[in-house]
């Protein structure tokens, strides 16, 4: 989603989030519990057609113990990742606009002391479904950056959302249509600029699938798309990816829109024995207050890691307030068992609408930074 978005939701008190979060944490369907600030897009408003019963609540099982790990490959180690054996943290950023200048926002990573860059929105989502997800030039400017960021040691995130956008946009149901064939196309891709196959290398520590699924019961769903049509998309999919990939890390990419009956089955998806790693957005006090402790405590049961994938606010609220922002969740993920945590957006670009932070805005940049090693 493009930096320059404004994010806006409806305001509620945090109060009403807070009394909702017991409803949540016991599994209940919750009325809308939208709250303030900065979110990514306005709360859909709930179709009059009757919420679906939610599939029964899976029962936790053990989570297996996972085959070791090839050298270098980010793996999960209970409620947490290691890398090669060792304890390692997730400290992200999504870099839309990165992908043109490579060593730049390799730069602006180090700079920041982010691990991870997460890389999203590079297809042509209104270009044809047969030719545009394989788009020579577009790949190729992916290809640099995952390189760029493996020479310097840093891991990235790759969100294949920009296919399911893509699929939307041309009238398709993401969620019904065979992933297969894409699939099985990115994981044999050779990187042009450093000769390793996607599938293999461990530059890429996790794949996103389609994160942000528009609410099931909410006006925007012009697609018929249905809660199990969901949850079976993600069973797939994980399944695929994990005969192509072995001992890759899968996740469903960050999931929103969890704190109110919006037809996302979300414990169903997350106890799905293909996902690896939990994941949600955060941008509303309903989001932090309500959607984190719940996913934090029904992942932790599951043993599976969870990470806040995206959360960012807007420049326009000043440079101090957004650093103090930053820290605040930051410490909340910590404080909540979370493995990870990511900003959107590492960039440059100081004009209003954005949510970039980089040089031009020191005082968020070094939130960013002494995050990396706060305890």
């Amino acid at each position: 989603m493009p930096s320059t978005q404004v994010r806006s939701r409806p305001a509620a008190s945090v109060a009403a989030a807070v009394a909702a979060a017991a409803l949540l944490l016991g599994g209940a369907g919750l009325a809308h519990a939208g709250t303030k600030t900065h979110g990514p897009k306005p709360r859909t408003t709930a179709t009059a057609t009757a919420t679906p019963r939610p599939t029964a609540t899976p029962t936790p099982s053990p989570t297996p113990s996972p085959s070791p790990p090839a050298t270098g490959r980010v793996s999960t180690c209970g409620l947490s990742f290691c890398l090669d054996g060792s304890p390692w943290r997730m400290h992200a950023a999504s870099v839309l606009g990165g992908l043109d200048h490579p060593s730049d926002t390799v730069s602006m990573a180090e700079a920041a002391a982010v691990n991870t860059l997460r890389v999203t929105d590079w297809l042509d989502t209104s270009g044809a479904v047969a030719t545009a997800p394989y788009d020579e030039t577009r790949w190729r400017r992916v290809d640099a950056l995952v390189s760029a960021a493996g020479a310097s040691g840093l891991h990235v995130v790759l969100d294949l959302s920009t296919y399911r956008n893509l699929l939307a946009r041309n009238g398709r149901n993401p969620y019904t249509e065979d992933w297969a064939p894409f699939l099985t196309w990115v994981a044999a891709r050779t990187n042009t600029v450093d000769g390793r196959t996607y599938g293999t290398d461990t530059t890429i520590a996790m794949v996103s699938f389609a994160g942000e699924v528009e609410p099931v019961n909410g006006s925007d769903n012009t697609l018929g798309v249905t809660t199990g049509q969901v949850t079976t998309f993600y069973d797939r999919v994980f399944a695929t990816w994990g005969r192509l990939s072995p001992g890759s890390l899968r996740s469903t990419g960050g999931l929103l829109q969890l704190d109110w009956a919006s037809g996302i089955d979300w414990k169903a998806i997350t106890a799905l024995a293909g996902l690896d790693v939990c994941a949600i957005h955060t941008y509303s006090d309903a989001d932090r207050l309500v959607t984190l402790p719940a996913v934090s405590t029904w992942c932790g049961s599951l043993g599976k890691p969870w990470i806040d994938e995206e959360f960012g606010w807007e420049a326009g609220i000043g440079d101090a307030a957004r650093a103090a922002d930053l820290t605040d969740t930051y410490r909340l993920v910590r404080t909540a068992g979370g493995a990870g945590a990511g900003i959107w957006n590492l960039g440059p670009q100081a004009s209003n609408p954005t949510y970039d932070v980089g040089p031009q805005t020191p005082l968020a940049l070094a939130a960013v930074r002494d995050a990396a090693s706060a305890t």
